[in-house]
């Protein structure tokens, strides 16, 4: 199992919860199960064409990973993903 954080902003979406348990062998299938299981998270995460939605980052092992490098980027079991979600704005 992977390890998902989520930000206090979605966790209402995964019955109050920080961490979330999850199988997959890369970012991308992690993410999937996580809507599988939490459907009205799955909304908050992808958009219309099934892609993360852009202000959204994700970290695997406290790095970043590349939007373009979810559906490769291999997680094993026992990893941390941590969901991030971008603030922007400012003068």
């Amino acid at each position: 199992m992977v390890t998902v954080r989520l930000p206090s902003m979605l966790r209402q979406y995964a019955s109050g919860t920080e961490f979330v348990s999850c199988v997959g062998t890369t970012v991308m299938e992690t993410l999937r199960a996580l809507a599988v299981a939490h459907p009205d998270l799955g909304i908050r995460l992808f958009d219309d064409a099934g892609a993360v939605h852009p202000h959204l980052a994700v970290f695997h092992r406290d790095e970043l990973v590349v939007r373009g490098d979810y559906t490769t980027h291999k997680v094993m079991a026992g990893d941390r993903i941590e969901i991030i979600i971008g603030i922007t704005g400012g003068a």
